[in-house]
């Protein structure tokens, strides 16, 4: 149905969807090679032959990927599930006392969380001011678009907390956005420094206090009205 004002209704700028494919699955890992590897080098490009980025836990996550209006690769995200492998933050921090009162099957490590410097648009208000790798600055569309998604797709899982290392930046926006992430140990060098935390998505869905515009609803369908 039209607007009621008569004008066409505006064009998303970029689409967010799971990466379910071989040949999205190819794109999220070239993204993360392009983000880890060559912007911010983080990773050793000699590890990851092919323009590829990838680990272990890959094959127990669920990936997500932004694309903008020409179909190109412009953010990525992952959701670690429970397996064998355990966490990649189990390799870096110990979460022990973390997870003492909390069942590692209800929860997902979110991670890999990627938007590519090279790909964004200055002229794009839903890109601008987002980081080369990590940002929810000035509540870019795009980050908290993929985000949803993670959230939406933790919801239909039963997953109840995310555990997480992300950087300062990431961790205080988060919160201010009403992620009611908890630091669960000392910040440390991973990746740059990263604070490790844990969430409760229970209470942040019993809230509805992430900042979720109608047109992000729409496009993640994370919506419980």
């Amino acid at each position: 149905m039209p607007p009621e004002n008569g004008s066409s209704p505006k064009k998303p700028r970029f689409t967010t969807t799971l990466a379910a494919s071989p040949s999205d699955l190819e794109d999220v890992f070239r993204l993360r090679y392009q983000v880890y590897c060559l912007e911010r080098k983080f990773e050793k490009i000699e590890d990851h032959p092919g323009g590829i980025e990838k680990d272990k836990y890959d094959e127990s996550s669920v990936h997500y990927l932004t694309r903008d209006l020409l179909g190109r690769p412009i953010a990525t995200a992952r959701l670690v599930l429970d397996s064998p492998h355990g966490f990649p933050i189990d390799m870096e921090y110990d979460m022990t006392q973390a997870f003492a009162d909390i069942d590692r099957k209800t929860t997902a490590e979110f991670s890999r969380f990627a938007i590519s410097k090279d790909l964004r648009n200055p002229n794009d208000a839903a890109t601008a001011g987002a980081a080369p790798s990590e940002s929810l600055s000035g509540h870019s569309d795009i980050a908290i678009a993929l985000i949803a998604c993670l959230m939406k797709e933790s919801w239909e899982r039963g997953i109840t907390h995310w555990c997480a290392a992300i950087e300062r930046a990431l961790w205080l926006a988060l919160r201010h956005g009403g992620m009611g992430l908890r630091q669960v140990g000392p910040p440390k060098e991973y990746h740059g420094i990263r604070i490790p935390c844990l969430a409760s998505l229970t209470e942040v869905f019993d809230k509805r206090v992430f900042p979720l515009t109608p047109e992000i609803k729409r496009r993640s369908g994370l919506s419980r009205d």
